[in-house]
């Protein structure tokens, strides 16, 4: 996926976890099993609302709304 950074809201980890309600470590664990796509900035992850979309659309996730 392609991801616009000017347009693409980026979410940090923490968000992720409270809106799929899982740990933080879920996600890192997500990210590091490429299941969900993020920029690393720094030493920091930021996951791009596409890469979101893309994930909930392959999983389970339909029924979360984004804001």
């Amino acid at each position: 996926m392609k991801i616009n950074l000017t347009r693409d809201k980026l979410y940090t980890t923490t968000e992720i976890a409270k809106i799929f309600g899982v740990r933080l470590k879920t996600v890192r664990n997500w990210i590091a099993d490429g299941k969900l796509g993020a920029i690393k900035v720094g030493h920091i992850y930021r996951i791009p609302e596409g890469e979101l979309r893309e994930f909930m659309r392959r999983g389970s996730y339909d029924e979360i709304e984004l804001s």
